[in-house]
């Protein structure tokens, strides 16, 4: 849903089809593998250490709605996430999307900024996760 630095994007296509119908994503990051494909529609479970993942995992499974991700605000080179009144969670989610591939989010805008079509994505597939947990 989201860029992370290690995602596995381009190479999940290489990956075999799961062979039981729980997926679990012990580093999970990004969760690539688990939204690939159909793979969304088993049962899946994330976990990763990083916090940050996690609260970006629990409030878009828990809280999140596709009209709270379009109300994000739209980020353009040089803006800063501080800036917005916006959630610590929420900024953790803008903040790996303004600076793609990174390890921790980012406070300001680069330019390679995918947030204002990623959030549009988000917003369009977060029906396909709503069944997942995060621990």
């Amino acid at each position: 849903m989201w860029s992370y630095y290690g995602t596995k994007k381009r190479i999940a296509k290489h990956y075999p089809n799961p062979k039981h119908s729980k997926i679990i994503e012990p580093f999970c990051g990004a969760a690539q593998y688990s939204l690939y494909g159909n793979n969304w529609k088993n049962e899946i479970i994330l976990n990763d250490k990083y916090n940050v993942i996690y609260s970006i995992w629990d409030y878009l499974i828990n809280s999140a709605t596709d009209k709270d991700v379009l109300s994000l605000p739209d980020m353009e080179q040089g803006d800063y996430v501080d800036d917005f009144n916006i959630s610590t969670v929420e900024k953790y989610l803008i903040g790996f999307c303004i600076n793609s591939g990174s390890a921790q989010p980012k406070k300001k805008t680069a330019k390679y900024n995918s947030w204002n079509k990623t959030k549009i994505d988000i917003a369009k597939n977060l029906y396909k996760i709503k069944h997942w947990v995060v621990v």
